[in-house]
């Protein structure tokens, strides 16, 4: 496997010298049910027949989520890739992210490969931002998302409760086909799909309330 891996690196680092120009990167951390922190990179770039292609460069394990931490890792990255030709580094809407691009745009101007001095260099994730605003007003209907949450979890946590969910769902004559599931709190969009569902089986609910003392 490691043989393969190796393979496959130099076929990409040959295709990365002919085929890209200006590269645009973006960055990610994140902790797993392990407890264990991770990093991946990824290279963005127009090849020389105008498709856009993207590649995973590293993942690895992190000891931490410092800036100058991921910073440090991205740039060995980097060198390992012999890839310098920098147009932008896109990464979330953090105060650590900000300090980590600092540094690399201090390393890249040594190294004399960006655009305008890197005046633009650091790019700040619109998926990102957009979910803080999200999670923002969420925080108004908190109760009720949590008091959903609750329900749609009770549901779920059996298959003899699901049973009499569906029970409910038949008696209430609901046509709705989708399926209800436990939101990931970090997600919005799961919290959506979640209260979306919840919705549609609002009547099954009550029913069910009605017939469980447990619920």
């Amino acid at each position: 496997m490691w043989e393969l891996y190796e393979e496959e690196k130099a076929k990409l680092k040959m295709f990365l010298s002919k085929q890209c120009e200006r590269v645009c990167l973006t960055t990610d951390t994140w902790t797993s049910i392990q407890n264990l922190n991770y990093m991946s990179l990824t290279a963005h770039f127009i090849d020389n027949d105008w498709k856009l292609q993207k590649k995973i460069l590293n993942f690895s394990q992190t000891t931490g989520y410092s800036g100058e931490l991921i910073a440090k890792h991205v740039e060995a990255c980097l060198n390992n890739w012999e890839l310098k030709r920098v147009l932008s580094i896109t990464v979330d809407n953090a105060t650590t992210n900000d300090v980590g691009v600092q540094y690399l745009k201090r390393r890249m101007l040594s190294w004399n490969c960006l655009v305008l001095k890197g005046e633009y260099v650091h790019m700040r994730c619109c998926a990102h931002i957009l979910s803080l605003i999200v999670k923002e007003g969420l925080k108004e209907i908190k109760d009720s998302i949590s008091k959903i949450r609750s329900a749609v979890k009770y549901v779920k946590s059996s298959p003899a409760r699901f049973a009499r969910f569906k029970a409910c769902v038949e008696q209430e004559r609901i046509s709705y086909k989708g399926i209800v599931s436990l939101d990931v709190e970090t997600r919005w969009n799961s919290t959506y799909l979640m209260l979306e569902a919840s919705l549609k089986y609002k009547d099954a609910f009550v029913l069910l309330d009605m017939q469980d003392k447990k619920f």
